[in-house]
């Protein structure tokens, strides 16, 4: 089993039905606020390693987790430092994923002419001269596997973890029966 490596899981949930961006920046100094460049506020994590926007319609976005537990670990976090200055949030915000990004590391060069010919798919995208890979759709929710002549795949649009293992399942069979593998 190849390892991967989780790049980086977005997600965000609707913490309330609108925030106060002005009091939370006022009261809370660890929250970013410059409405000239953003109209959000933003928070930089250092445990879990996320960064935070929250926006005046309540909607939080979170991005830079490694793991599915960071996410929620730092959703938890930034419940408690608002509701910490008297400000009501939904009880149970739900919390959705919106991309996942891993890597897998073949440790071995590709031939991207050959995969792009031996795939002979409509699912393919391989124009050397605009991208150095080989990009490769999959599914119908447009998640892509980016492959690199290094060796290096990337996985972007994906859901879940298991969505993920199972992309690296399906590209590795895929790489087989070209030969490249």
């Amino acid at each position: 089993m190849t390892d991967v490596d989780i790049e980086n899981i977005i997600a965000y949930s609707k913490i309330a039905n609108n925030l106060n961006i002005e009091d939370i920046a006022e009261k809370l100094p660890e929250f970013s606020y410059d409405p000239d460049k953003f109209l959000g506020l933003t928070l930089r994590m250092k445990k879990p390693d996320v960064a935070a926007l929250l926006l005046k319609d309540g909607k939080t976005v979170l991005t830079g987790a490694k793991k599915l537990e960071d996410i929620e670990n730092a959703f938890e976090t930034i419940v408690e430092k608002i509701e910490g200055i008297d400000i009501k949030l939904k009880k149970t915000p739900t919390i959705v994923i919106q991309n996942i990004v891993a890597s897998i590391d073949l440790k071995k060069e590709l031939n991207l002419d050959l995969i792009s010919k031996g795939l002979l798919s409509e699912n393919i995208d391989y124009k050397p001269e605009q991208f150095p890979g080989l990009i490769y759709k999959i599914g119908e929710k447009g998640a892509s596997i980016l492959i690199f002549d290094n060796g290096k795949i990337v996985f972007t649009g994906f859901l879940t973890i298991e969505e993920v293992t199972d992309a690296v399942e399906i590209i590795k069979g895929k790489l087989s029966t070209v030969k490249v593998l």
